[in-house]
C-alpha cells in the first residue's frame, strides 16, 4: 500500500509539474508541446524556441534525456500506440518529421512533408496514420511506417 501511495504522489507531482510548466510557458508567450506515452511512464516535451525534445520518467521526474532536432524547433509530436517510436514535426516550411526510437531517443529517420508549417498532429487509433495540420488549414495524412 505504501508503494502505491508513493507512486500516486509521484504521478501527482508529475502532473503538477506539467501544469506549472504549461502555465509559465503561457504567461511567457512561448510555444511548447507535451505528450505522455501510452503507458503513462514517460513525458515528452519541448519548451519555447529550443530545438530540444526532452523525455522524463513520470515516476521519478529525474533528469531528462534530450534529443536536439537538426532543423527548426519542435511543433507537434506523436507517440506510436506501443510507445516504441516518437514522431516529431518541426516548425520549418515545409515541415520535417523526425522519427526517434523512444527507448534511447536515437534518430531512426526524417522525412520532409510537402505542405507548409505544422502546428498540430494526431495519430489514428490503430497507429497506422499520423495527421499533421498547419496554419494554412491543410491536413496531411502520413502512413507512419513510411517514416521509419
Amino acid at each position: 500500500m505504501i508503494a502505491r501511495l508513493q507512486s500516486g504522489r509521484r504521478r501527482k507531482q508529475a502532473l503538477v509539474t506539467l501544469i506549472l510548466t504549461a502555465t509559465a510557458i503561457a504567461f511567457a508567450g512561448c510555444k511548447s508541446s507535451a505528450t505522455i506515452a501510452p503507458a503513462g511512464d514517460f513525458l515528452y516535451y519541448a519548451i519555447g524556441s529550443s530545438q530540444a525534445i526532452n523525455k522524463v520518467a513520470t515516476g521519478d521526474l529525474g533528469p531528462p534525456t534530450t534529443f536536439t532536432l537538426p532543423g527548426a524547433r519542435p511543433a507537434a509530436g506523436l507517440i506510436s500506440p506501443d510507445g516504441s517510436k516518437v514522431y516529431i514535426a518541426d516548425y520549418s516550411d515545409p515541415a520535417v518529421i523526425t522519427t526517434l526510437r523512444s527507448s534511447d531517443m536515437q534518430e531512426l529517420a526524417h522525412s520532409t512533408l510537402t505542405s507548409g508549417q505544422i502546428s498540430t498532429a494526431v495519430i489514428s487509433p490503430d497507429g497506422v496514420y499520423g495527421y499533421f495540420g498547419g496554419e494554412t488549414g491543410i491536413v496531411t495524412q502520413v502512413r507512419l511506417a513510411t517514416l521509419e
